[in-house]
């Protein structure tokens, strides 16, 4: 079964994540696992902004909490539900940036991982 919903929230501004999202079942589980696959955008918090729509991953795990991952930055975000889990992911790509931007003037790796970075997020 083949779902599609947007994610909405109450700010308008806030990080949006139109999602479609397979349930099926998998071998060794009861419970239907649930795979999403989603891109986000928009506000991360009162600083930052996703300006390239980030393909993520969601999944539904068998004791029934939320994965919120990506596969450029990997990043991820854990959660008791979906929303949970979302929130948990943007705070977690906040703390990324500004782990990544504080080294980037010491590390020749992270300028250039910074520079990845600003391509996906900016300052507001």
């Amino acid at each position: 079964m083949v779902l599609s919903l947007p994610y909405v929230t109450a700010d308008a501004n806030a990080l949006r994540a139109p999602i479609s999202f397979s349930v099926a079942p998998r071998e060794g589980y009861n419970q239907p696992i649930v795979d999403i696959s989603s891109f986000l955008f928009g506000k991360i918090n009162e600083t930052l902004e996703l300006i390239m729509p980030l393909q993520i991953n969601i999944v539904r795990q068998s004791d029934l909490t939320y994965v919120v991952s990506d596969d450029v930055f990997l990043v991820y975000g854990h959660g008791d539900g979906l929303e949970e889990a979302l929130i948990d992911y943007a705070e977690s790509l906040a703390s990324y940036y500004r782990i990544i931007e504080n080294n980037s003037g010491v590390n020749p790796f992270d300028k250039k991982l910074f520079a990845r970075l600003q391509t996906y997020i900016v300052p507001i």
